[in-house]
């Protein structure tokens, strides 16, 4: 191998150690800011929070926890089934650390509107 070769291998080696770290300390400060969502909500009284937010909640936690839906939508008289399977459903495709984010941004969402 050339010595330019070599000079670019450890380089490429280099870079791809930095956006590892930089991904993993992504992960970490994302997995905090979420557990930090977490709590914030256990005091707040859910009868004030509206039926929209709580499912957009649980349909991110579920993505989070679960991944995409993984189960048949629920029968037509189970109204309150579909409409927490839908709102599961509508967050396919979102990484675990997207999910994450969004649920945390959506707590400071009800958080404000609360206050």
């Amino acid at each position: 191998m050339s010595a330019s070769a070599v000079c670019c291998t450890r380089d490429a080696q280099h870079i791809t150690k930095q956006l590892l770290s930089r991904r993993t300390n992504n992960h970490a400060e994302t997995m905090e800011r979420f557990n930090e969502s977490l709590e914030k909500m256990k005091p707040v009284d859910l009868d004030k929070v509206s039926n929209e937010d709580k499912l957009k909640l649980y349909g991110l936690f579920k993505q989070i926890n679960v991944g995409d839906c993984d189960t048949k939508r629920p029968g037509m008289m189970d109204m309150k089934g579909k409409a927490k399977w839908d709102s599961w459903k509508g967050m396919e495709g979102k990484s675990k650390d997207d999910a994450m984010n969004e649920y945390a941004n959506h707590v400071e969402h009800i958080l404000a509107s609360l206050a």
